[in-house]
């Protein structure tokens, strides 16, 4: 109908602004936060014969971070969380290396920016203090480690999966 406008009904309004985590072409779950994504070269120090001067120069050995640390709220009523657990479990006691990963960053609904990873490999899975009188989010904090990584452009900036477009007045 001409004129008609759409309204957006955001199902899960927690996730607007997430990360999502694909893993060799499977959705696979949701982050509140990735930390750790960063990448460098090595460097190597030459001093100058002639003037004593002390240059910098690069080895060109691509270093990607220490480490990445994937952040999620543990959800009791969302099965994802079982997932992940089993994944988990399977990968760190066999040492198996996820070889393809994307991460998807959404930003109000919107795709922002996309990762592919190579090489990844869960290491450390963290729980929260357990304290009695603690009353915060209950985030669970995966460890992993990453061969290689680089951006992807992205081409258009695509709805994120969770969101349904309903025409007003319907």
């Amino acid at each position: 109908m001409a004129g008609q406008r759409t309204v957006e009904v955001v199902r899960d309004a927690a996730t607007v602004n997430m990360w999502r985590l694909e893993i060799e072409g499977t959705p696979f779950a949701s982050f509140s936060k990735i930390d750790g994504l960063s990448r460098g070269v090595g460097t190597v120090e030459r001093a100058d014969g002639g003037t004593g001067i002390k240059v910098k120069l690069s080895d060109q050995v691509k270093e990607y971070g220490e480490g990445l640390t994937f952040t999620r709220v543990m959800d009791p009523s969302d099965s994802t969380d079982l997932q992940i657990e089993t994944l988990l479990t399977n990968l760190m006691d066999h040492g198996v290396k996820i070889q393809s990963a994307v991460i998807f960053k959404y930003h109000h609904t919107r795709l922002l920016r996309k990762y592919i990873l190579k090489g990844l490999m869960f290491v450390k899975e963290s729980h929260p203090s357990l304290d009695k009188v603690g009353s915060g989010l209950y985030e669970v904090a995966y460890d992993a480690r990453c061969d290689y990584w680089e951006p992807e452009q992205v081409e258009s900036t695509p709805q994120a999966p969770f969101i349904n477009s309903t025409p007003v007045g319907s």
